[in-house]
């Protein structure tokens, strides 16, 4: 894991300085970064005793036997860049959850119980962990600002519906711009 932190140097400082954004990564820097981040999550949600939420040691134990190659299975790791530059770190509970027809509200709570996003900001460097269990679901992206970096399991989909004016700084935005789509 420490050669994840080596590969990723040199364009995590021009991230977190804002001098170049996560688009202009090719695919290989976007994995890698994607998976420094999971490794980085997952170091942090276990310092803290919070009982649901936080990155399982399992996902862990998945990225170190793929040497950091490969996110485990339903997770995506998305990006996006901010004007702020801070230190700020979440285990955000809380998804923007859409739902085809007939998915029941019971189906939707049981399926959040195994959820996480984990947010983190660097800098002017803003990224974002996820994982939704549920293989027929796809993550909603409501910004064609955030970039998606890594892991996605899922169909991505540009959610044009998305008011980020609910939400007082950019972090919440982002947070909440990642969401999901439960289907039949």
């Amino acid at each position: 894991m420490n050669e994840l932190e080596i590969a990723v140097r040199p364009y995590l400082y021009p991230l977190m300085k804002g001098e170049i954004e996560p688009r202009v990564l090719t695919p290989e820097q976007r994995e890698l970064l994607a998976s420094w981040y999971l490794k980085t999550t997952v170091a942090l949600s276990q310092s803290i005793d919070a009982p649901q939420f936080f990155v399982p040691l399992d996902h862990a134990r998945r990225l170190a036997r793929s040497a950091g190659e490969r996110l485990p299975e339903r997770i995506a790791v998305f990006a996006t860049t901010t004007s702020t530059t801070a230190f700020r770190w979440s285990l955000c509970p809380t998804w923007m959850v859409t739902a085809e027809e007939g998915v029941s509200h019971d189906r939707m709570i049981q399926q959040h119980a195994d959820t996480y996003k984990v947010f983190m900001q660097l800098g002017n460097l803003m990224m974002l962990a996820c994982h939704w269990p549920n293989p027929s679901a796809a993550y909603s992206v409501g910004s064609s600002s955030i970039i998606p970096v890594g892991g996605l399991a899922f169909d991505a989909y540009l959610d044009k519906e998305f008011n980020g004016d609910l939400f007082q700084d950019d972090s919440e935005r982002f947070m909440m711009a990642v969401g999901v789509l439960l289907k039949r």
